[in-house]
């Protein structure tokens, strides 16, 4: 696997997306790997085969667990966040969903751009009608722990509801909610890539976004 062109292509787009995270941010595995429609475990298996020398090229101690717990060598991970303005305590990071940052996969250039082929074969041998929340397309665990933290905590609940008006409960909540996660709503109600809609209906999107004083 880890000769293939595919898991070449695929580390190159996890690499640049790291590179995309700024000083005194994080993201988890599972937000970046979301972005090119990757599960969390390949990204953290990635990022374990890499050499020393390309492991200091990128900031890989900006990646944290979904509860904002520290990965890899916790204590040089821990110095390094803190130099950068964050507080960390029992090594995690400290209110850590104010500090999220999603990578764009445009800005970062990635390569991948559509779904493995391999979610859509499971789902199909599931004879699964009516997924779990946590089963949309494109949810990672924060946005997941965003949407319970609304009162949505089932895919139907999520279909029901006006995403412009759950996008805007949830920013209030997270002030530093990117448009991005507006753009992942759409595409999980719809089973879309999340690029895809910011494509389709970027006009759309801001435009009633604007209407609401979101902008």
């Amino acid at each position: 696997m880890a000769s293939s062109l595919a898991f070449q292509r695929i580390q190159r787009d996890v690499l640049r997306l790291c590179a995309t995270i700024p000083p005194g941010r994080v993201c988890t595995y599972a937000e970046l790997g979301a972005v090119i429609d990757v599960p969390a475990r390949h990204v953290a298996y990635i990022l374990s085969r890499l050499d020393t020398d390309t492991r200091m090229q990128y900031p890989l101690h900006r990646l944290v667990s979904p509860a904002g717990k520290l990965l890899g060598k916790a204590d040089d991970a821990a110095q390094r966040l803190t130099r950068e303005g964050l507080h960390v305590q029992d090594d995690a990071v400290q209110d850590f969903a104010d500090k999220l940052f999603i990578p764009s996969a445009i800005s970062a250039a990635v390569e991948r751009t559509t779904r493995p082929a391999e979610h859509t074969r499971m789902r199909q041998a599931s004879g699964a009608s009516s997924p779990a929340l946590s089963e949309l397309r494109g949810l990672g665990p924060v946005s997941l722990q965003m949407l319970v933290g609304a009162g949505i905590t089932t895919a139907a609940q999520l279909r029901k509801a006006d995403l412009f008006k759950l996008y805007a409960k949830i920013k209030a909540q997270y002030p530093r909610t990117s448009i991005n996660l507006l753009y992942a709503l759409l595409g999980a109600v719809e089973d879309k890539d999340w690029r895809e809609v910011a494509r389709e209906r970027r006009t759309e999107v801001l435009m009633r976004l604007e209407d609401m004083g979101l902008l």
